[in-house]
């Protein structure tokens, strides 16, 4: 990045617009960081006893209930607790939007109402009118509900097309420089 700022500066000559790029260029820096490609993690101990195919059946199983009048997007999430028990959610729309909540935070609630404190993995589906024809991500807001009850580094994020074909990433990866309980100690 340092050698980009010098060019710019060299070619503009201009302290000022050399200034207004900085912040730019850190931010796109950060983007190419978080933009971390999905890998196999089955081969990573902390992730080679769970059974991905089991847990996107059970977010499909689901997936039907999900209640998505208006955006007609319909999202299931399964998720694997330290316990080995799984717990699942659907979205819930609202007309009152911001009152829905997404199936992420559902079944992570699910399992939190269960007595539930660690999340080892979580599948999650969706697609418009409940037909699933690309991986769906969870938003930052379910980002960070996961990262209350896991290791980033620990806790596999599968987004699935089908039991057979999905992308997998650590919470890590999707978010990145995270806050969570232990920055409040």
């Amino acid at each position: 990045m340092g050698g980009a700022c010098i060019l710019l500066f060299e070619v503009n000559s201009n302290v000022e617009e050399l200034f207004c790029l900085v912040p730019f260029l850190v931010i796109m820096s950060f983007a190419a960081t978080a933009l971390a490609a999905p890998t196999d993690k089955s081969a990573d101990p902390a992730f080679r006893d769970i059974d991905r195919s089991a847990l996107i059946k059970r977010a499909f199983e689901v997936q039907p209930k999900s209640y998505a009048p208006y955006s007609n997007f319909n999202v299931a999430a399964a998720v694997l607790c330290g316990s080995g028990k799984i717990y699942t959610g659907v979205n819930v729309e609202n007309a009152s939007y911001p009152a829905g909540i997404c199936a992420e935070r559902n079944a992570i609630f699910h399992a939190a109402a269960e007595g539930e404190r660690q999340i080892k993995a979580i599948a999650i589906i969706g697609g418009p009118k409940g037909v699933v024809s690309d991986y769906c991500s969870p938003c930052g807001v379910c980002r960070q509900v996961m990262r209350e009850f896991g290791d980033p580094k620990k806790v596999l994020v599968i987004m699935a097309k089908s039991p057979t074909d999905y992308q997998e990433m650590t919470l890590e990866e999707l978010l990145p420089l995270s806050f969570g309980p232990e920055n409040l100690n």
